[in-house]
């Protein structure tokens, strides 16, 4: 199985999925040929949830097909450290709930989080305790 590079936020792929500003650097890593990324199971699910409120349960489906289509190990077990781990970074950093499985999945791997969300991470990487890829 290919080594880990990047973990992905549920906003890096809507920013992707529908073209956003920022979309063209995520294609950038898609394109290199060593980019294997990690999401959680529960950030595909905030995905799906995104999809469905905003465009119906197609639009949806569709995406959720697309993101398993692509170099993506979709994370769907979890261990007591890693559940631990989450808690941590809701209790240490105010993390919501879902952003705690992919900073715990980040952490985990020890890579970049590719992401857009400033408003969440950014006290987080200011702090030095992770490394972040961010699209725009």
């Amino acid at each position: 199985m290919p080594r880990i590079t990047h973990a992905l936020d549920t906003s890096a792929l809507i920013v992707y999925l529908r073209e956003e500003l920022g979309h063209e650097r995520f294609v950038g890593l898609l394109k290199q040929e060593e980019s294997y990324f990690a999401m959680h199971i529960i950030n595909l699910g905030e995905l799906y949830h995104s999809f469905w409120r905003s465009d119906g349960e197609n639009k949806a489906n569709e995406a959720w097909s697309k993101t398993t289509e692509m170099p993506i190990r979709i994370i769907d077990s979890v261990s007591e450290s890693f559940i631990k781990r989450v808690g941590r970074w809701v209790a240490t950093q105010g993390a919501p709930y879902a952003d705690a499985f992919v900073l715990a999945t980040a952490e985990e791997y020890g890579v970049p989080l590719v992401t857009t969300d400033h408003q969440h991470f950014d006290p987080i990487e200011s702090a030095g305790l992770l490394q972040f890829c961010w699209l725009r």
